[in-house]
Formats: C-alpha cells, sequence, structure tokens
C-alpha cells in the first residue's frame, strides 16, 4: 500500500485498482503484480519483498525477474494495448539498506533496487513539490537516456546575452519541469536530491504561490534555466534582426532533467502545485553551459539579489560544486562537507545550524565555512583527496581541546564565548596559524598514525594553554571577543591570543605575532631590513657550506640544479665584463645565487630528502618562507619602498629561518 500511495502521490495517472492486478506472461501463464503505475509512456511494474533482516538479501527476487524483463515489458504493452511504452522493473525493499551484491547486480541487469530509505525520500520529494516529483525521479534513474516523447516544439526567440545563446519562450510549469530541476549533483541519490529541494523550495511559499495562481494571478518575470549536454533544436521562420534576435520555434532536448532552474525556482514549482493548470510561465533558456558554468551562474543570481541567505548557498555548494574541476568551487564545496561533518559527531556535534537539518545549533553555518575558507590556510597542509577527512580530523582535535581546557578554567559553560560565532570566528583564526606552525616545525602532528595524533594533542594543548590562562585573568578580553563581530576585531584579537603564545614559546612565530609586535615597535623596520640583507648572507653561506661537506668537490655539479649552474655563469659572465679581475669559480658564481634561487636548491629533488628535509621539514613552507624575505630584500636591494605587509612577511620568515639553521640573531625580536 505504502508503495501505491507513493506513485499517487507522485502523480501516476494509472494505478492498479487492487492486490489482484495480474500479467499474462507468455509460456508461464499469470503473474500477480503487487503495484503497476503508469505516467503516459513510462510505466513502473513493482514487486515488492519484506522481511526482517536489514538490509534484505534480494538475490531470489534478481534471480527470477532478470531473465524475465523483455517477457514482462511484452506483457505489460499486450495488457495496455499500447507499443510505444517504456517498461521499468522495480524491486521494492522493505529494509532501509541494500546489499552492494544485490545493488551491483541490478544496475548490471537493468532493474531499479529500491530501499526503504529511498522510497522514504521519494515520499519527502512528493511531499513538497507534489506530483513534480516523478519528474524529478526521472531526471535521477534515466539520466542521461533519452525517453519517449519529451522533445516538445515552442514558438520562441532567439538571441545571445554576451557569449551566450538564449531562447525566450512560454510553457506550461509542468511542462518544462519534465527538462528542469533545481540544482544538486549529477547522479545524485534519492536523498540527495530530497535534501537539495528542502534546501532551496520553502513549502510555505510554494503553497502561496499555488492560492496565489489560482485567484487568477501570473508571472511576468522569466524563469531562468540553463540547458547542458544536448543543446536545444531551433527552426529559424525570421531571419535575425540589426539585434542578431530570430524568430523560430526551440524544440526541448528528449532527456528528462537536461537543465538548471537557475533562478525563478519557488514560482515554478508552486505554479505546478496550483489546481490551475492552465497558467503559461515565460522562460529564458541558456544554451550548452556546463555544469560550472550553471553553478556560477545560479549563485551569482541569488547571491547578488540577496534571495538566497549566505548558509544557505553553503549549504547548497555540496551539491552545485561536487563535479566541479575550478579549484575554488572544489575549495567551497569541501568546506561544505567539512562543516556537514563536524555536525555530525565530536565536539561541534549538533551545534552547526545547517538549514537542511532545521536544527537549532549555537554557531552559523555561514560563519563557519566563511572562516573556513578565508582564515584558514588549507592548501598549505592539506591534501585534495583527502581534504574533507584531513581538515575534519584536526577541527574536531582542536575544538575538542578548547572544550577541555574551558572546562579547566572557568565554571560558565562555553557557549559565553567558544561557541558563540565571533568567539569561533577569533579561535579559528588561531588554529590556521597553528596548523602553519606544525607544518613549518613539526609536520609529523599532521600524520594519522595514533601515535602523531597524541603528539598533536599534546602540542595543541601545550600552546593554548597559556592563552586559557591569560582569558582566566582577563574578562574584559573574553567580553571583545564574544562582541567583536567585525572580521578586523577578530583578527586583533587573534593576533593578541597568538601574541600570548609567542610569550611563552618563541619558536610560535606567525604574521599575526609580527603585526603585534610591529604596532607595538614601529622604530624595528629598519632592523628588519638588515636583518633580511644578512639572512640572505647567511642562508647562502649555511647551503654552500652543507652541500660541501655532504658532496665535497661535487657539490656544484651534483647540489646546483643544472639549469642554476647555466644562470649563474651567465651572471658571472656578465660581471665579468665590468671586472676582468674576478676569478672563475663556483664559489664566486655561487655568490650570485638570490633567495629564489636557494629555495630552488633546497627543494630540487636530487637535494631535499639527501641534504634539507630534516633541517627545513616542509618544501612548501621553504617557498612561502623565504619568498616573504625576499619580499622585503627586492625592494631594498632596488631602492623601491616596502610596504607594512612586506615587513610583516620578512619577519616571520625570519623567525622561521633562525631556527631552521641555528642563527638566534636572525630572530626579528632580537635586537
Amino acid at each position: 500500500d505504502k508503495v501505491w500511495l507513493l506513485f499517487y502521490d507522485m502523480g501516476f495517472g494509472g494505478l492498479n485498482a487492487d492486490d489482484e492486478f495480474r500479467l499474462t506472461i507468455r509460456g508461464e501463464g499469470k503473474k500477480q503484480i503487487d503495484v503497476v503505475a503508469r505516467d503516459g509512456n513510462e510505466v513502473f511494474v513493482v514487486d515488492c519483498m519484506t522481511g526482517k533482516q536489514d538490509p534484505l538479501n534480494a538475490r531470489s527476487k534478481l534471480d527470477y525477474w532478470c531473465p524475465r524483463i523483455q517477457k514482462i515489458e511484452n506483457a505489460v504493452k499486450e495488457s495496455l494495448s499500447r507499443k510505444r511504452l517504456r517498461v521499468n522493473l522495480v524491486i521494492a525493499l522493505g529494509s532501509h539498506g541494500k546489499r552492494p551484491v544485490d545493488e551491483t547486480r541490478a544496475v548490471q541487469e537493468g532493474v531499479l533496487l529500491w530501499s526503504e530509505s529511498d522510497m522514504g525520500y521519494l515520499r519527502q520529494l512528493a511531499d513538497q513539490i507534489g506530483s513534480a516529483a516523478r519528474y524529478q525521479m526521472y531526471a535521477s534513474i534515466f539520466a542521461g537516456q533519452r525517453r519517449l516523447s519529451t522533445r516538445k516544439e515552442f514558438p520562441a526567440l532567439k538571441g545571445k546575452l554576451g557569449d551566450k545563446t538564449f531562447y525566450s519562450f512560454i510553457i506550461k510549469p509542468k511542462e518544462l519541469l519534465q527538462y528542469a530541476y533545481v540544482p544538486h549533483r549529477i547522479g545524485a541519490q534519492f536523498g540527495e536530491i530530497a535534501h537539495a529541494y528542502q534546501r532551496i523550495l520553502q513549502r510555505h511559499r510554494l503553497r502561496g504561490i499555488a492560492d496565489f495562481v489560482d485567484n487568477g494571478g501570473c508571472f511576468a518575470n522569466s524563469v531562468i534555466v540553463a540547458f547542458h549536454g544536448r543543446r536545444p533544436g531551433w527552426k529559424e521562420h525570421v531571419a535575425p534582426d540589426e539585434f542578431d534576435v530570430s524568430l523560430g520555434t526551440v524544440s526541448l532536448p528528449g532527456y528528462y532533467g537536461c537543465a538548471w532552474i537557475v533562478d525563478g525556482q519557488h514560482r515554478l514549482y508552486g505554479a505546478a502545485l496550483a489546481e490551475n493548470q492552465d497558467l503559461l510561465v515565460p522562460v529564458l533558456a541558456f544554451e550548452g553551459t556546463s555544469v560550472s558554468e550553471q553553478a556560477n551562474l545560479f549563485v551569482k543570481i541569488n547571491e547578488k539579489q540577496k534571495r538566497i541567505p549566505a548558509a544557505l548557498l553553503w549549504d547548497l555548494y555540496t551539491d552545485i560544486y561536487a563535479d566541479s574541476e575550478n579549484d575554488d568551487e572544489r575549495k567551497r564545496y569541501w568546506i561544505s562537507e567539512v562543516g556537514k561533518a563536524l555536525v555530525e559527531e565530536g565536539p561541534l556535534e549538533d551545534e552547526i545550524a545547517i538549514p537542511s537539518r532545521s536544527n537549532e545549533g549555537s554557531l552559523s553555518f555561514a560563519t563557519v565555512c566563511d572562516t573556513l575558507y578565508n582564515h584558514v590556510h588549507w592548501d598549505h597542509w592539506v591534501d585534495n583527496d583527502q581534504a574533507v577527512e584531513q581538515a575534519t580530523r584536526f577541527v574536531r582535535v582542536y575544538y575538542e581541546i578548547l572544550l577541555e581546557l574551558w572546562e579547566d578554567h572557568f565554571e560558565v559553560p562555553p557557549e559565553d564565548m567558544l561557541l558563540t560565532n565571533n568567539g569561533f570566528g577569533v579561535m579559528m583564526m588561531v588554529f590556521g596559524d597553528i596548523m602553519l606552525h606544525a607544518k613549518a616545525y613539526n609536520p609529523d602532528w599532521l600524520d594519522k598514525k595514533p601515535s602523531k595524533e597524541r603528539l598533536l594533542r599534546e602540542s595543541m594543548r601545550r600552546l593554548l594553554g597559556p592563552v586559557f590562562e591569560y582569558l582566566a585573568n582577563n574578562s574584559e578580553m573574553i567580553e571583545n571577543i564574544k562582541s567583536g563581530s567585525a572580521r578586523g576585531l577578530q583578527n586583533n584579537y587573534a593576533a593578541i591570543l597568538e601574541a600570548v603564545i609567542h610569550e611563552a614559546y618563541h619558536e610560535f612565530y606567525t604574521q599575526r605575532t609580527a603585526r603585534e609586535q610591529q604596532d607595538l615597535e614601529p622604530s624595528s623596520e629598519e632592523r628588519i631590513v638588515e636583518k633580511a640583507i644578512r639572512a640572505e648572507k647567511q642562508l647562502r653561506c649555511f647551503l654552500r657550506d652543507t652541500l660541501a661537506r655532504r658532496l665535497q668537490s661535487d657539490w656544484w655539479t651534483k647540489g646546483i640544479p643544472p639549469h642554476l649552474q647555466d644562470q649563474l655563469r651567465k651572471s658571472w659572465e656578465r660581471q665579468r665584463d665590468h671586472d676582468p679581475s674576478l676569478k672563475d669559480s663556483t664559489e664566486i658564481m655561487f655568490e650570485f645565487t638570490d633567495i629564489a634561487d636557494m629555495a630552488d636548491i633546497i627543494r630540487h629533488p636530487q637535494n631535499w630528502d639527501a641534504h634539507f628535509k630534516r633541517i627545513f621539514r616542509s618544501s612548501d613552507t621553504v617557498r612561502s618562507r623565504l619568498m616573504g624575505i625576499k619580499a622585503l630584500r627586492d625592494p631594498t636591494a632596488h631602492s623601491r619602498p616596502h610596504t607594512r605587509q612586506n615587513i610583516y612577511d620578512a619577519m616571520s620568515g625570519l623567525h622561521w629561518l633562525s631556527i631552521c639553521i641555528d642563527q638566534p640573531a636572525l630572530r626579528p625580536d632580537v635586537s
């Protein structure tokens, strides 16, 4: 009965009247069928299976039905006296799970295997958007398949907006919904689809729009859709005018779910729910857009017009950017995934309010994702392929320690600061710099091994201990952090907390620490510039001595990359043209290296593992920290003004280098 009602709620007009429906299978006689549902040319034949196991073993059902698929199709066509039908066989399980082996076989044999969970999601979809749910179901199960009777023609205008071809036409809402769907990942499962609709569509708005339509209302502004993959067909009746707009007939592709609804989702689905099905809606349809272009168009329209809250946009990135190849879009995708993983378990379980979950959390999903996106430098220490798993693990460990330390120092609940949006922003800025510190000085912390995770916990707790001692004696700072909603204020508070860590542990040094010191000592710029010049000379000596000690007389041929040998020799030759007394020696040529050259020498594959990994720890950090020194060194050498940011970058680089090559005098806080 539940399965029969599901098809009824999804708008199937032809359903078996009772449970006595039988098909005559040629050569085998009559076979009782649980549910037969028809919608135009689509027919679903459903065999239900119940039992106490979860998941149920569907092998016997598959063994029976798979060899008979063609016979079932012929029997249905004969029973309904229609040849142009698409018959779909469904095995509906009374268990929430499915055995992977059954699922794999069902896909291979062309059988639909639905679990109770799958059907539950379809019920949610039908509750949300009514009979239009069947078109979304079609878009999922028939993805990429040409279906019968879905190619239709409409009078239209054709033109260009920028470099994109568009068609403007009018259509009935339910007709358009055969082609168009709300943004979600292509090939998504029913559960993901149902959640995508819950995120974007508000049921009370749909009902209000349906009432508006039934009371004679109509829409003057267009629904915007974007076709991907196959383009609409076009028959031109009137040639393009001076604006390159032509009149003709557009034929929409014969595929369910071949277009995204970019704007006007509520209008379209609300009108589809109305009893008045004669309404026509204007449509602006773009052709030939990639999934990434559709996603960006959706985000830009809804973001600029402020129709979708920031938290909901972050919630949607899981759907619309899942298959993107753009680096920034991929990052937004996995940041959204991290936020959702954090709320599932761990110290932030149920503490983040996510629109699709309709839960009440103390932290905004937009704040969490914006902070993780803008104020943590993930690219320095997270692998793209494992970004979600790694980032989630580190944030959970960090917040577990924060909550433990809070409990050790305060009697009030963590909602007083740690579990506020502003407090989260400040503490995650500190987290980002702790992770950069780990990458630069202790990359072993980032290892997944249990022993290394203990080291990470111990190290984080050690660094954060002074912060909580400071906060325990400074209630005014706690109030400032709680009330400081501006990102600039949060950055300042994070700098103060990091300065507290630096005071206790001098090896912890960040750009924020540099800013804090620079603000306290405005006259120190000249000293930092002098140290940057000295650092280049000391690093050059360190590298030459290290290579000579390790490679002896072969230090130049084996330790200096060939392209750099040629470059340094040319620099030496140009200098010798001005000074003929210049000796021809590799030691002299090496003096022409600049900081960028030295970074390349350290990071060169033939040198890194053999000579420098133990000293400098992270190849990426070598590049970023030395470029920080170079950014100050270059303007000074060429008599160009340097910026305050150059100073901050150089201070971070000098502190790091002083530890790596054991030169305490290079530290920016040492006079």
